[in-house]
């Protein structure tokens, strides 16, 4: 079966969060229809992830995130995807101010996982059990999405 829906993650700079984000919901999915894939809000593009976010998804969830590359958030993406997730509610509410016609497909994590308060911290610059912790953060309510899904 071909993949015919997307769901894009993002953050920040798309080297943490959403590339971990990403990585997880293909791994995790096993529903072929949906694929996801990352941007960042203030992302530069082409740069890779984060030493640590490779670290942690290698050893803790055998993902191999090191070709990812950083891509900058465009409203034009609206067109190419069904969902959009972010990382936090200023996150969204940015998004939405943005691409205000597209505003019903953009939501939290924490929105779609019915944890609507949820905020994933971002780990940049921090240590690996924060990187670790932020993962399992993310594995979790990609867990509930995926389960929505089904």
């Amino acid at each position: 079966m071909t993949t015919n829906k997307k769901i894009l993650f993002v953050c920040t700079g798309n080297t943490c969060r959403s590339p971990m984000a990403e990585a997880l919901f293909n791994t995790m999915n096993t529903n072929d229809q949906w694929q996801a894939e990352s941007a960042g809000l203030a992302a530069f593009d082409g740069e890779g992830p984060s030493d640590t976010a490779v670290a942690v998804m290698r050893d803790v969830y055998s993902a191999d995130i090191s070709g990812h590359r950083s891509r900058r958030f465009d409203c034009r993406m609206m067109d190419q995807v069904d969902w959009i997730l972010t990382m936090s509610p200023a996150q969204r509410d940015q998004l939405r101010w943005l691409c205000p016609d597209s505003e019903d497909r953009i939501m939290t994590l924490g929105d779609l996982a019915e944890e609507p308060e949820t905020v994933i911290v971002d780990p940049y610059g921090r240590d690996y059990e924060t990187y670790r912790s932020t993962a399992g953060e993310l594995a979790a309510l990609i867990e509930k999405i995926i389960a929505k899904m089904t």
